[in-house]
């Protein structure tokens, strides 16, 4: 994804961790419940803007994680040297695999 965003504005990227939703549970939310917020209007937009940019949008269809697990082990591996590695992977994990990056088991794989 960073690749992608480099070639594209030519820029450099730097990641800097965000907790977006502080307030999820560690459990994460039911997707539906994100849905039934801002509609499902939404999830079609998006999923047309991905693709307009040639990215996948496939997040896990039944839960939004809470992310806090895998910002920290974001940035051991930056602290390891091996930042880059471990954020793609993780971002491919979510985006494109459909897996729940709050569950520390999917993190570890």
């Amino acid at each position: 994804m960073a690749e992608w965003i480099a070639r594209r504005y030519g820029s450099e990227v730097t990641w800097y961790p965000f907790d977006l939703h502080p307030e999820y549970p560690p459990e994460g939310i039911p997707r539906s419940q994100l849905i039934a917020k801002y509609g499902e209007e939404h999830v079609v937009h998006l999923r047309a803007r991905f693709e307009a940019e040639g990215l996948t949008y496939n997040p896990h269809p039944e839960v939004v994680p809470n992310t806090m697990t895998a910002l920290r082990v974001n940035e051991l591996a930056r602290d390891r040297g091996l930042h880059d590695a471990v954020h793609d992977a993780l971002m491919k994990a979510y985006w494109h695999d459909a897996r729940n990056i709050g569950d520390p088991d999917e993190v570890r794989e």
